[in-house]
């Protein structure tokens, strides 16, 4: 039963990390991207004149993308203006690929049928989850 529980878990943080990591990734996107609304005037002009009347940048807005002709305001502001918010979505998508190699690492280590668990697998076990977690929580907190 144990060594079912160890495969269960090293099969489940792995795929807690890939999905934390990929929410940064998506997080961080916006932020690599993002353009000062002083240029809005210029990029309305070179995508579509006509929607120049009608789109205004909501309160709070602080910066603006323009993917595929489709203008997005976000209310984060720009990579230099917020350096550590913009640390902390790298940190958020970074630190779950680290540990999912790390992970791999550890996981390709333990020999099939050996449910013995070091101290270094509980500590990446943990770490692993405790970072997921406030990753996604980051990522999902719209910060």
């Amino acid at each position: 039963m144990r060594q079912f529980m160890v495969q269960i878990a090293w099969t489940a943080v792995p795929l807690l990390l890939v999905v934390s990591a990929f929410f940064g990734f998506f997080s961080l996107t916006p932020w690599l991207d993002c353009k000062p609304l002083s240029e809005l005037q210029q990029v309305i002009q070179e995508s579509d004149p006509t929607i120049q009347d009608t789109l205004v940048p909501p309160p709070g807005t602080g910066c603006f993308t323009n993917g595929h002709g489709h203008i997005s305001f976000h209310r984060h502001g720009l990579r230099w203006e917020e350096p550590v918010r913009f640390a902390l979505h790298i940190a958020a998508m970074a630190i779950p690929f680290a540990l999912l190699f790390l992970t791999v690492w550890l996981g390709n280590r333990m020999k099939p049928g050996d449910d013995t668990v070091t101290a270094e697998h509980v500590a990446v076990f943990l770490v692993s989850v405790v970072v997921s977690v406030a990753s996604l929580s980051l990522v999902l907190s719209g910060n």
